[in-house]
């Protein structure tokens, strides 16, 4: 979306010049290209370096390519499996 684009009605109920109505159309336009994306993931046994049993955990959320949250975080819990590490994550 372009930068300082203003999205809103008109106050005098008046009609919209052309070059509004195109501003409008370019920002609406670039709203189809926002995607969010997601990614988790598991490690089972912990860390060798640590000595750790609990397994680690994380997520990973990106917006148009730009990182807007992630955690890691250990588990509470001991995993007996690589699947169950996943499935407690």
């Amino acid at each position: 979306m372009a930068p300082k684009v203003l999205l809103n009605n008109v106050p005098d109920g008046s009609d919209l010049d052309k070059d509004t109505k195109a501003r409008f159309g370019t920002a609406i336009g670039s709203l189809i290209y926002l995607m969010l994306i997601g990614y988790t993931d598991a490690d089972f046994s912990g860390s060798v370096v640590t000595n750790s049993i609990y397994s680690t955990s994380g997520y990973v959320f990106k917006l148009t390519g730009a990182l807007v949250s992630w955690s890691s975080k250990r588990q509470g819990e001991v995993a007996t499996s690589t699947t169950h590490a996943e499935y407690i994550g």
